[in-house]
């Protein structure tokens, strides 16, 4: 569990990930264990694939109508 938390904290959430799987195999009835086990995906999902409140991209004024058409 200490070791998971420290990853989380480093941001490394795939090791968490693992090492809270490890923790819920021993542990499976343990709600800590497995808050920090869902946790720990969460971010890893996260950070693999953004979190889909990336700004989009603005247009580009200096290309014209036509520009843009093609």
């Amino acid at each position: 569990m200490r070791l998971g938390r420290e990853a989380l904290r480093a941001r490394r959430y795939a090791e968490a990930r693992e090492l809270f799987d490890r923790a819920l195999a021993a542990r499976p009835d343990d709600p800590d264990v497995q808050a920090l086990a869902v946790t720990a995906e969460f971010w890893r999902r996260l950070a693999r694939e953004g979190d889909g409140f990336a700004p989009a991209t603005p247009p580009n004024p200096r290309l014209s109508k036509r520009a843009e058409a093609k």
